[in-house]
């Protein structure tokens, strides 16, 4: 079970319906591979992202490793995490990932985040 109590999610986070976002992490065929239980944990980390943005929607906040992989699964699935973000935020939250090429995209607020690791770097 994931660290984070579902009872601190609001009742609009905790009841989206991201099944769409569970086949696409645990696909074998797939990018992700995950397994049902890490698929779980993925996206219980993603809740509470979006739960700490909706709480706090000018402070700059990166997702855990684990909870971008549900993210980047949800954003696939374009006119649902549209609506999804309507929902939650009453906006689009866009992803602006800071890679090499893209500096010139700001990020949600005009800030960017940190540097992540380069691709394959030990992390969690």
């Amino acid at each position: 079970m994931s660290a984070f109590a579902t009872a601190t999610l609001s009742s609009t986070i905790a009841e989206l319906d991201l099944e769409c976002v569970c086949h696409k992490l645990t696909d074998p065929q797939g990018e992700y591979c995950l397994t049902a239980a890490e698929a779980g944990e993925s996206i219980q980390a993603y809740r509470q992202f979006l739960q700490d943005r909706l709480d706090n929607p000018h402070q700059i906040g990166r997702p855990s490793r684990t909870a971008d992989k549900a993210w980047h699964a949800h954003i696939l699935h374009t006119k649902k995490y549209a609506a999804d973000c309507q929902t939650v935020f009453g906006y689009f939250l866009h992803h602006t990932p800071k890679d090499q090429g893209c500096d010139d995209e700001p990020c949600n607020d005009g800030k960017c985040l940190p540097e992540t690791p380069p691709c394959g770097a030990e992390c969690d």
